[in-house]
């Protein structure tokens, strides 16, 4: 009986969702993952709500470093690091996702207005496990965003959000 206890959880272990970037790793709560920030001199670490929190550089620096961590229950089960915008990395970093974990489970290809005017975007998304791997570029002009994005299945939404 111990022994079976023993097998059950160890397979289970194998497949908890689970990533690490970095850092970083899912099921994290906030202050761990606000100490760790320290080590990354971001100009700037804001909660911009219970389950959201953006580390990133002033936009006057070279860097454009921006990451966005969001908990459920306070622990970490989404991480998006912003990239360089650009058409190129866009098409490399899916080439380089498409061999790692095959074809797209989900390609969002989606269009709208918001406030800030037309907002156009193209996500796709693997699978890693039970875990989403995406990637998505955003054109809200006069900006456009290059998003990497990791999540875990968690029970405050479904993923991909």
């Amino acid at each position: 009986m111990k022994y079976a206890l023993l097998a059950v959880l160890f397979l289970a272990s194998l497949s908890a969702p689970a990533f690490e970037i970095d850092t970083f790793r899912s099921g994290m709560n906030k202050a761990e993952v606000k100490k760790l920030l320290a080590d990354w001199k971001f100009d700037q670490v804001q909660e911009f709500s219970g389950d959201t929190m953006i580390a990133y550089d002033f936009p006057e620096k070279t860097t454009g470093r921006q990451f966005t961590f969001s908990f459920c229950n306070d622990r970490l089960v989404s991480f998006e690091q912003e990239m360089k915008p650009s058409v190129k990395n866009f098409i490399v970093i899916s080439s380089n996702y498409n061999r790692t974990y095959g074809q797209p489970l989900k390609v969002e290809a989606a269009s709208n207005v918001t406030n800030l005017g037309e907002k156009n975007q193209l996500a796709l998304y693997w699978r890693k496990g039970t875990e989403l791997v995406g990637l998505k570029y955003v054109l809200l002009p006069p900006h456009e965003q290059l998003l990497a994005v990791y999540e875990t299945p968690n029970t405050c939404w479904q993923i991909p959000r």
